[in-house]
């Protein structure tokens, strides 16, 4: 009798939970199984079929390898301001332990480590922190994770297994956490290590002015290194002599108001209406230096002044060196003297309110424009007082409403 010609093969996969069939061409030679269950034990069975009936089954049990292990030890070795290096432990387990890669076309190993970044809440009272979660950018930034992978061949790895990554890309003086890190192989994503948070550095200050009042150097920064700075570190010397150095340390807390330094360029000192006028304030925040523990130079001589921020993930680079005149009790004197006369041309009573305050404690050789201004500030205010009486008494009921 002639032997009938075969029509499909059935393949059919089991284990403890599930089943399935899989009808193939009847020309198959082999078929790839997807989405199995890691470290699982499999049964399949595989037949040939037509019109007649089903032929003997050909069966073979198998088990898949495991997940990765979780990696351990995870810590941040190094922070910059932009980029830290990452430290682990390698999985103890990569997945083959069980199977020793019986069935397996190539060697377990691992493809990649994967994880997700995203900024920590920032807990912070500072203005400035407040003004940057307003922005749009930075709270979409918070609320979207970034997946972060390091394919095999990206990382460093010594003998005892600790892997060595960088992470880039990251933004100055920020709280980061790290989740969900794991190994993964040809069974997909293994075990996670435990949550990391980690900061990265402040940015380097900069020293924009110094200024002299009531017994203080103040420090003006035109950088103060970041929002969630926590210490200064500040040091001054006399110039080329390392030996005369004064360290102070001094909290944040201490980051004064900012002071405004006032320009004013005029075309016509006359004031008149065809001649532009142009105003500019560049606000900085200052950190008080006791007078009194600064090194003594002559008054030819300079001094120099560094200075580095610290939050919780460290200290900052050390800021470029700033030089000024040797310090003396009159720094600032002769510029403050110079904005109390612009004031007193522009008769402002904000201005001259606040530069009388500025040159309390400055001594000058000559006192008479500090009580014109005073004089003047008391005129000012007088008229002003009279002024919002007569309006007042004008038109109650409008101010009523």
């Amino acid at each position: 009798a002639a032997t009938a010609p075969v029509e499909s093969i059935c393949l059919h996969l089991r284990n403890d939970t599930i089943e399935r069939t899989v009808n193939l061409d009847d020309n198959s030679k082999e078929y790839e199984i997807q989405d199995l269950s890691p470290d699982t034990d499999y049964e399949v069975k595989v037949r040939q079929e037509n019109r007649v009936g089903h032929g003997r089954e050909a069966s073979s049990k198998f088990r898949t390898n495991a997940c990765c292990s979780a990696p351990s030890s995870l810590s941040c070795a190094f922070a910059s301001t932009m980029h830290v290096e990452l430290r682990w432990l390698r999985p103890k387990q990569i997945g083959n332990e069980t199977t020793r890669d019986q069935h397996q076309q190539r060697r377990e190993a691992i493809e990649r480590f994967e994880t997700l970044l995203h900024v920590e809440e920032l807990r912070t009272d500072m203005e400035e922190a407040v003004k940057i979660l307003e922005l749009p950018d930075a709270i979409a930034a918070q609320t979207a994770p970034r997946v972060c992978q390091w394919p095999a061949g990206t990382w460093a790895e010594d003998k005892d297994g600790t892997i060595t990554v960088r992470l880039g890309s990251l933004r100055p003086d920020t709280a980061y956490c790290l989740e969900n890190l794991c190994a993964v192989n040809s069974m997909g994503k293994g075990n996670p290590a435990k949550p990391l948070t980690f900061w990265t550095i402040p940015q380097t200050p900069r020293v924009a002015a110094v200024r002299v009042r009531h017994g203080s150097v103040f420090v003006a920064l035109s950088q103060t290194g970041g929002v969630a700075v926590q210490e200064y570190d500040i040091e001054v010397c006399k110039k080329s002599f390392d030996d005369t150095k004064q360290s102070f340390r001094l909290p944040q807390s201490q980051l004064c108001i900012p002071f405004a330094r006032e320009r004013v360029a005029s075309g016509n000192p006359s004031g008149g209406p065809s001649t532009p006028t142009t105003s500019a304030t560049s606000a900085y925040s200052e950190i008080p230096v006791p007078f009194d523990a600064m090194p003594a130079v002559e008054v030819d001589e300079t001094h120099v002044i560094q200075l580095r921020a610290k939050n919780p993930g460290g200290w900052s680079e050390w800021s470029k060196s700033f030089e000024t005149v040797a310090i003396a009790r009159q720094q600032g004197a002769e510029q403050t003297h110079a904005a109390l006369l612009q004031a007193i041309d522009s008769r402002k009573i904000d201005r001259l309110t606040r530069l009388l305050e500025e040159v309390q404690g400055l001594e000058f050789s000559d006192n008479r424009h500090v009580k014109h201004a005073a004089e003047l500030l008391e005129e000012l205010e007088a008229v002003q007082h009279e002024l919002d009486v007569a309006i007042e008494a004008r038109d109650p009921e409008a101010l009523r409403i």
